[in-house]
């Protein structure tokens, strides 16, 4: 039964950051309170005693929450427990009576007792514990031929060898003796195992199976990911603690650093947000086209696309851009009727001759088209790969799925209401929703803007994302735009804009962070959040 998940929940740490005994006074919370208590009173009333008073509920919150998954004998299920300390047992069964009183309270074997609330939930508990478990419809069947409760897993996890617990895994020790409010630890060996039995399901030559444990090799390899709310800011890590083999094989497969030339051009444009990250698959297929058939395969894909095998593989690396830089009006027009096509296609079942055919259409294009004005956001989007061959393909390859209309130096075509357009430089191809954004790309002749700030920051990055917040930083059109689609409701807005600054995520190496930054930079960031929640529900009323 070795967890595939184990998620950490420091409650103690949460309770006094959140400063819960203010949030309890304000006009949200209490009418919260009354909509709980009006959904279910007796559920509702152990809630709120209990937030009221912690060590009434006989749980030990002085100590961390653990949620744990584990696996199933199926590829997809996996069974659930989340796992409290306890500092009364007796307090913890009151409290589990007053839950319902038609539950009953059994004593298993090993000491602990239990209640099964439904036939995949149960909950049990000894002195020290008390653990609800969730179990997923499972194939394994008992011998009535029904599937597993949660009973029977909750029994199992009691009866557990000490000796094969997660406390002799040395990397997840460490990982629970960090300090942070909630924390989710991957076993990837333990998924491994999982994901063995659609494996052995299909039927792999000695060769291919010899591949695919290579490129599998998760023993001793772990994922961490972990959130902290900190003053001003709220952080969210992942850290990939890998292997020596996987440390090599992300390294073959993962892109550059972001470039500086195309961080410049952003630049010029002020966006209001960018994304950007790279990529190099070509060292994924170095692995994969040793597995039977796959080299074939990526011919035949690369053929039916008009490209070499090199030539689809020099497009799996490079890296793309993508920037928002206004909310602006445009123009999207309508066919002059809507159910022309239709029309046209019940004239040739009927058998219409085509003359006929060819002056209805005629007359179709007659009527004049309806033009209406659909705000969006305006985007401009770089793709950059290895040559300028690749790209000048791709610009092909999209000509086959839409109507490339050709310009001076670039192609208009349609995609869903919007006019969009796309160029090619060099090994470059540009695409946005702004005619202007296209042509004025590359156009300008200054100097090169200087590395500095977030820019900077990005060009150590494989991968790097930022968006401002601050609507009074945005022009004069986008702030005009956006007043004028959100309507009454942009007091609301603002509201919730005003609690935050920007977000910012970077991803370099075996390590990623999102950074989402508040304005109020005195205040731990969960005690703003839970503010703005209740503080007339702003979000709430935005989002209706």
């Amino acid at each position: 039964m070795e967890a595939t998940m184990v998620g950490v929940i420091d409650l103690k740490q949460l309770y006094f950051k959140a400063d819960f005994k203010q949030i309890q006074s304000t006009a949200g919370f209490k009418k919260w309170q009354t909509t709980v208590l009006s959904q279910n009173k007796d559920l509702g009333s152990i809630l709120l005693d209990n937030l009221q008073n912690p060590f009434a509920s006989g749980i030990n919150f002085e100590r961390k929450v653990f949620v744990f998954d584990y696996p199933t004998h199926h590829l997809i299920n996996t069974n659930r427990g989340i796992l409290v300390a306890l500092n009364s047992a007796s307090k913890f069964e009151q409290m589990v009576r007053k839950w319902s009183k038609k539950l009953v309270i059994q004593t298993g074997k090993e000491g602990f007792k239990w209640v099964e609330l439904e036939e995949n939930l149960a909950l049990g508990w000894n002195k020290k514990v008390a653990m609800l478990m969730i179990s997923a419809p499972d194939f394994k069947m008992n011998s009535v031929g029904k599937p597993l409760g949660a009973s029977t897993y909750l029994k199992q996890f009691f009866s557990f060898p000490a000796e094969k617990s997660l406390s002799k895994n040395r990397n997840f020790q460490a990982f629970i003796r960090k300090d942070n409010d909630l924390a989710l630890w991957y076993n990837l060996e333990a998924v491994k195992q999982q994901m063995t039995v659609a494996l052995k399901t299909s039927n792999y030559s000695k060769n291919d199976q010899q591949v695919l444990d290579e490129i599998f090799n998760f023993s001793d390899a772990y994922i961490h990911y972990e959130l902290n709310f900190e003053k001003g800011k709220v952080r969210a890590t992942t850290h990939y603690d890998l292997n020596d083999h996987l440390k090599k094989f992300y390294n073959k497969t993962y892109g550059k650093t972001l470039s500086p030339e195309l961080l410049a051009k952003l630049h010029d444009h002020k966006p209001i947000g960018f994304l950007g990250f790279s990529w190099n698959f070509s060292g994924l297929y170095d692995w994969l086209k040793r597995v039977e058939d796959v080299e074939q395969q990526f011919e035949k894909t690369a053929k039916s696309m008009n490209f070499t095998s090199q030539e689809l593989l020099d497009a799996l690396q490079g890296e793309l851009m993508l920037a928002v830089t206004g909310y602006e009006k445009f123009e999207v027009k309508e066919k002059g009727s809507p159910y022309g096509d239709y029309l046209t296609e019940m004239l040739k079942k009927h058998k219409v001759g085509e003359k006929k055919l060819e002056d209805f259409r005629k007359r179709l294009d007659e009527i004049p088209a309806k033009v209406r004005v659909k705000p969006a956001p305006e985007l401009v989007a770089v793709l950059s790969v290895k040559n300028s061959q690749v790209a000048q393909q791709l610009l092909k390859l999209l000509g086959q799925y839409t109507k490339l209309t050709p310009r001076k130096s670039y192609h208009k075509f349609q995609w869903m209401e919007l006019t969009m357009y796309v160029a090619v430089r060099a090994n470059h191809l540009v695409v946005s929703n702004q005619e202007k954004l296209v042509q004025n790309f590359w156009s300008k002749q200054q100097k090169p803007v200087p590395m500095v700030g977030l820019y900077k920051e990005a060009t150590q990055c494989t991968g790097f994302g930022y968006f401002n917040f601050n609507f009074d930083e945005y022009n004069q059109s986008t702030q005009q735009h956006i007043k004028q689609q959100v309507g009454t409701k942009f007091g609301k807005l603002q509201e919730v804009l005003n609690l935050f600054d920007h977000i910012k995520a970077r991803n370099k190496g075996f390590d990623a962070e999102i950074e989402l930054v508040m304005s109020n930079k005195k205040e731990n960031s969960l005690t703003t959040l839970l503010n703005g929640v209740f503080n007339d529900a702003a979000m709430i009323v935005l989002a209706e």
